[in-house]
Order: C-alpha cells, then structure tokens, then sequence
C-alpha cells in the first residue's frame, strides 16, 4: 500500500500538528487566554507595563516595560520578584520576565 504524498492531498505535513492556537499543550483546556490576562495584571499590580506574552508548553514569557525608572539593580530585584510571585500563582507554567527598559 502506498500512501498519498502531501501535494496529492492538499495538505503540508506541517499541516498535521496544527491546532487552535489558544490550546493549551499541556492541559487540552482552552485556557491560555485567561492565563495571558492574569499574567498581564499581576505584572501591572506590581509596576510593570506588560508588551507581550508567550506561551510554549510548561513556559509562559512575559516581555515587559517598566512603568518608573529604575536603575539596574532594582530592574533585577523587581523581576525577580514578579518571577517569585509567578512561581506560586501559575505552578504549571515556568515563567520567563524580560524587562526591556526602565
């Protein structure tokens, strides 16, 4: 038996392993969404002004902008903090903050 090349069907195989982009990986919920929403208002509460988040299977990635200026040592102190208070929100997620600027 021979099976259908991917012109034959209309399909690419990079067609195959494409699903909804708001399902999670790791949970088959569709829950990303709310999750990028919490994310962004705990950044908020906390001085930071979130760009973006990226979700990749257990990592979540918040790129953000500082709200005030602060200097390179407070940038460190202030994401690790967000970092922590991620850590014990979101367990399923590893999360990532990348301050841009401050």
């Amino acid at each position: 038996m021979r099976l259908s090349s991917p012109p034959e069907t209309g399909s690419t195989p990079s067609d195959y392993n494409q699903g909804p982009g708001n399902v999670s990986m790791t949970t088959n919920n569709q829950n990303q969404g709310t999750d990028n929403a919490k994310l962004r208002s705990i950044a908020e509460d906390y001085g930071f002004s979130p760009l973006y988040v990226t979700f990749g299977g257990r990592h979540a990635y918040v790129y953000t902008n500082a709200k005030a200026s602060w200097n390179k040592k407070e940038k460190k102190q202030k994401a690790a903090e967000l970092q922590q208070v991620y850590r014990s929100e979101y367990p399923k997620y590893q999360v990532r903050v990348h301050v841009l600027n401050s």
